[in-house]
């Protein structure tokens, strides 16, 4: 029991560190976030099929709060740079590696960053006001298009962060 609450208490910290680092290189006029080339596709062919009718710049912010909150350096900088492409300002990006409520957002924004932070959790929590509050803005298949981009972004950002690991591990010359 202990020891489970040790990891979480590690993990917690480690993504709130790791969250800060990148608010600071998202705020300064020389960021690695925004200075980044572009390592990956910016849509793959499952991405394709599934952004239909939301607007892509919400889909860009909802995975960046993805991947900054999965601890993926790589995937938060991509989704950072193509946040700014959709015209996200700094503040907004800084707010959404953080998982903060400023007021920079509007509110369906704010519950979309809100609900995809209850989706990456561990297990998955979400809370149902936040559902209901939700369909308020969005209809039943652009909640789902949503549900399955962020779904997707979860996937993609533990495999590049687990790749990258196992690739380290093979130059290091480490057994299995």
């Amino acid at each position: 029991m202990l020891l489970n609450v040790a990891r979480t208490l590690r993990h917690r910290w480690r993504v709130l560190r790791f969250g800060q680092r990148l608010y600071n290189q998202a705020c300064s006029t020389q960021s690695a976030v925004v200075d980044s080339p572009r390592t990956v596709p910016v849509q793959d062919f499952s991405e394709h099929l599934f952004r239909r009718s939301v607007s892509p710049r919400i889909h860009d912010l909802v995975q960046l709060r993805v991947a900054a909150q999965i601890a993926s350096a790589a995937q938060t900088k991509l989704r950072a740079d193509l946040c700014r492409e959709q015209g996200w300002s700094s503040e907004q990006i800084g707010a959404a590696l953080l998982g903060t409520k400023s007021g920079c957002f509007s509110q369906p924004e704010t519950l979309l960053l809100q609900y995809a932070q209850d989706m990456t959790r561990t297990p998955i929590d979400v809370d149902p006001q936040v559902i209901r509050e939700l369909r308020v803005h969005f209809t039943e298949a652009e909640l789902e298009e949503l549900t399955v981009s962020i779904a997707y972004e979860n996937l993609r950002a533990r495999f590049v962060e687990a790749n990258a690991k196992l690739q380290l591990r093979r130059k290091a010359g480490i057994p299995r």
